[in-house]
């Protein structure tokens, strides 16, 4: 048996070819939690309506953060969650092309994982155990963070060893903002990096604004209760815009 995964990206701005507007929305929420939190090098193997991913949460050269992995065809998706135990080191380098997995190679490849990803392995032994007594495939994840952070009880999260990235994560984009940030100060403040992102509240005026290194973008009035991930969108539309 030869499992083929077909190379898959997904671009947040854009619905993905494979995907429903629910499930592309839903990836994009995943995505949006692995960045806010740390979650870089989280692995996630989705059953969705057309196809099953096994794909990667991870930063990205520019800076941004991307979901790469591979996409299987819906029919293969009994054979993949099979071996998915052996399947997560395929993920540890980003994908250069059609992954050819073949089963007799699969002792090989949790031999492979075990050198490589001591955590890893032994949350993949698990799913092993856990998938020999499963009828059908459903989703699962292998995460460094609290599966809790994810919000999502459709997916079954499997612990990894927390990541220095995890660790070491701040916020930078806070949902409500604790107290007004001086204006000549945030502009004067030498030590903020060009990258970094604040979200700074009104003070005479109803507008918000996002301040990134020398750049102000405008937000308007809002909502204190507006849910994070509508939050996120305005944040970055605004950038976009400018």
């Amino acid at each position: 048996m030869t499992l083929t995964g077909f190379p898959f990206a997904l671009d947040p701005a854009e619905k993905h070819r494979l995907l429903t507007l629910e499930e592309h929305e839903g990836l994009c929420c995943l995505l949006d939690r692995a960045r806010h939190y740390g979650g870089a090098g989280d692995i996630a193997f989705l059953c969705m309506s057309t196809c099953s991913l096994l794909v990667r949460f991870a930063p990205a050269k520019n800076g941004t953060w991307s979901v790469c992995g591979y996409a299987f065809q819906k029919a293969q998706e009994p054979w993949v969650w099979i071996y998915l135990p052996s399947l997560p080191g395929t993920l540890l380098a980003p994908p250069s092309g059609k992954l050819l997995f073949h089963a007799e190679n699969a002792e090989a490849a949790d031999a492979w994982l075990e050198r490589h990803d001591a955590s890893l392995s032994r949350a993949a032994q698990q799913l092993a155990c856990d998938a020999a007594r499963q009828m059908h495939p459903y989703s699962v994840g292998f995460t460094h963070l609290d599966p809790a952070l994810y919000a999502d009880d459709g997916i079954h999260w499997y612990t990894l060893a927390p990541s220095k990235a995890a660790e070491e994560h701040t916020i930078l984009l806070p949902e409500q903002p604790a107290e007004p940030v001086d204006e000549a100060a945030e502009t004067s403040d030498a030590d903020v990096p060009a990258d970094d992102v604040r979200i700074v509240p009104p003070r005479i005026t109803k507008t918000w604004r996002v301040v990134r290194g020398e750049e102000k973008y405008k937000l308007g009035a809002v909502d204190e209760t507006s849910d994070w991930y509508a939050f996120a969108d305005r944040v970055r539309g605004a950038m976009a815009d400018r």
